[in-house]
C-alpha cells in the first residue's frame, strides 16, 4: 500500500486553524483593523513601490498602512492576506500585524523585536518597525 493511502488517525491529522474573532479586538484594535484592510484594499490598485523606495519618502507618513500594506509582502518575502471589509474573523497575517502594533503601546520592545525577528528577513527589519511605528500613531 503506498505511503499516501494510509489513513491518518483524527488525531494525527493537521489541525484546524484556530478562530480569530473580530469582536474579541478592543475598539483601538477594531479602527486599526478597518484602517488595514482599507489601506490593503487601496495598494491593490497602485504601482509597486520597494521597501527602501517607501522609508526614504515622506509617502510612508502621509498613508502609513498603506506603506505597510504594500511592503510587507517584500519584507517576509511572501504574499500576506488581508480579508476584505467586513469578515469576522482575523487572518494570522492581521493579527500578527495587530499585536506588532499593540507591543507598541505596551512599550514592550522585546516582544517586539521577537515578532519582527521571527518573520522579517534581517536587512528589512528596521524599515518595518519605523512602518509600524508611523501606523501606530493614528
Amino acid at each position: 500500500m503506498p505511503l499516501h493511502a494510509v489513513p491518518l488517525a483524527p488525531d494525527l491529522r493537521p489541525a484546524k486553524a484556530p478562530e480569530r474573532p473580530v469582536a474579541h479586538l478592543s475598539e483601538k484594535g477594531r479602527a486599526r483593523l478597518t484602517a488595514l484592510r482599507n489601506a490593503a484594499r487601496q495598494t491593490r490598485f497602485r504601482p509597486y513601490c520597494s521597501l527602501e523606495q517607501t522609508c526614504l519618502t515622506d509617502r510612508h507618513r502621509a498613508h502609513p498602512f498603506e506603506s505597510l500594506a504594500a511592503c510587507l509582502p517584500e519584507a517576509l518575502d511572501r504574499r500576506i492576506i488581508i480579508y476584505r471589509l467586513g469578515e469576522d474573523s482575523l487572518s494570522f497575517d492581521e493579527a500578527w500585524i495587530l499585536s506588532m502594533l499593540d507591543r507598541i503601546d505596551a512599550t514592550d520592545w522585546d516582544s517586539l523585536h521577537f515578532l519582527i525577528a521571527r518573520r522579517v528577513c534581517r536587512p528589512a527589519r528596521v524599515a518595518v518597525r519605523m512602518l509600524l511605528g508611523a501606523c501606530q500613531d493614528l
